[in-house]
């Protein structure tokens, strides 16, 4: 399957199958999407990541990538609209 491109129909199967294991639905996901919520709140009110790693129990990095929204995307969106919509 290597360098070969992927019919339409499949990617919608593909999408569809794994389409409820996003955010807190994914069995790899160690926060609600509450929590992440709080974090991004956290951020705003000026929080260092090393403060919000002690409540979370959770690594900078993963701080870092709901920080960026590398993960949680959906949720980064909200906090961010009208950044990501000035970067256009």
């Amino acid at each position: 399957m290597l360098g070969k491109k992927l019919l339409d129909k499949t990617k919608k199967l593909i999408s569809e199958n794994h389409a409820d294991f996003k955010g807190e639905n994914n069995p790899h996901s160690i926060l609600k999407e509450s929590q992440v919520h709080c974090i991004h709140k956290l951020i705003k009110l000026g929080f260092k990541n090393s403060e919000i790693m002690k409540i979370y129990n959770i690594s900078g990095s993963q701080i870092s990538n709901i920080k960026y929204g590398r993960i949680w995307n959906d949720i980064y969106k909200y906090y961010h609209k009208g950044e990501i919509e000035n970067d256009r």
